[in-house]
């Protein structure tokens, strides 16, 4: 059997890449983290479900412009700029980018760090 020897490789891409799906993994464990505390509010899954969904996706699309777009008109531009900070999308954008940046690994940790958090004090509230 022959081995294949893939000539001419982008190492460059390759890394890219790679460091552009470590980063993915912040923003799939925020999901989850914000998943399970949705899970925890509701016993019934199909809602469970749904809010996750609308979490993460209201999460995650705060950022994008065209969303944005829809606030220029009738929001403050501080209200619109704080919206836009707290867009998961937006921090994603920043760390692909390749220069990791604190403040952003920082929103990361606490995003996941909050909603395990809050998702730990609504079982034990409702332990009690």
């Amino acid at each position: 059997m022959k081995c294949l020897r893939i000539r001419n490789i982008d190492q460059g891409a390759i890394m890219k890449l790679n460091k552009i799906l470590k980063n993915a993994f912040l923003v799939v464990f925020a999901c989850l983290a914000l998943s399970a505390c949705a899970s925890s509010m509701t016993s019934n899954q199909a809602v469970a479900f749904v809010i996750a969904v609308t979490m993460c996706f209201l999460s995650m699309m705060t950022g994008v412009e065209l969303i944005q777009g829809s606030f220029h008109g009738w929001a403050p531009e501080w209200l619109t700029e704080t919206v836009s900070q707290l867009s998961m999308m937006s921090n994603f954008n920043e760390i692909s980018k390749g220069a990791i940046d604190f403040g952003n690994f920082l929103y990361f940790f606490s995003l996941i760090t909050m909603g395990l958090l809050i998702n730990s004090l609504i079982i034990e509230i409702k332990k009690a």
